[in-house]
C-alpha cells in the first residue's frame, strides 16, 4: 500500500513537472483569475466573434472555463445566436456554439479583450483544442458538451423579450 501511494503521487508530480515544462503552465497559474468585466465580454462576443446574416440582433451566453495569467488569455465556450423578429415571436437566424480563447491586453491598466481565436472545423479541430486550450480543458472539450449548449441556450432564451419560434 506505502509503494502504491508514493508511486501515485511520484506520478502526479512527474505529470505536473512535465505539464509545465511542455505547456509553459504551472497549475498554480491555471487557478488565477484574469478580470475581464462581464459587459465587455458579453459585448465582444456579440459584436466581434460573429456577424448576423439575417439583419436580427445577436445575443450570447457563455461559461468561462479556464483563465491563463501566462497568457493572458480566458477560455470560453459560447454560445451566439441571432434572433430577428417575425410578427410577435423571434426567429433563429445565424447561430455557433463554440469555445473560443480570448487574449486579454492589460497594458493600459484595464483589462481589454484585443482578438480571439477559434479552433477551425474538421480535422484540424482536435489539434487546434491541444494548440489553444490548456491540457485540462482540452481534454473536456473533445467531446462536444451537449449539455452544457443546450443549458445555455435555455438561459439565452429565457432573457429574450419575445417568445422564440419552434419552427426552424
Amino acid at each position: 500500500m506505502k509503494k502504491l501511494i508514493i508511486t501515485t503521487f511520484c506520478t502526479w508530480i512527474l505529470s505536473a513537472l512535465l505539464y509545465a515544462a511542455l505547456t509553459d503552465e504551472s497549475f498554480v497559474t491555471l487557478t488565477q483569475s484574469v478580470d475581464v468585466n462581464q459587459n465587455v465580454l458579453e459585448r465582444y462576443l456579440t459584436t466581434q466573434v460573429m456577424s448576423p446574416n439575417f439583419g436580427g440582433d445577436v445575443y450570447a451566453s457563455y461559461q468561462i472555463l479556464g483563465t491563463s495569467t501566462t497568457r493572458q488569455e480566458v477560455y470560453v465556450w459560447v454560445l451566439l445566436q441571432e434572433y430577428y423578429p417575425n410578427h410577435q415571436q423571434l426567429e433563429r437566424g445565424t447561430g455557433i456554439s463554440a469555445p473560443i480563447v480570448l487574449h486579454i491586453d492589460h497594458s493600459s491598466g484595464v483589462s481589454r479583450i484585443v482578438n480571439h481565436t477559434l479552433p477551425r472545423d474538421g480535422s484540424y479541430y482536435p489539434s487546434d483544442l491541444h494548440t489553444l486550450f490548456p491540457l485540462h480543458i482540452s481534454i473536456g472539450l473533445m467531446s462536444h458538451p451537449t449539455r452544457l449548449t443546450n443549458r445555455l441556450q435555455r438561459q439565452l432564451e429565457s432573457e429574450l423579450p419575445l417568445p422564440v419560434s419552434n419552427t426552424y
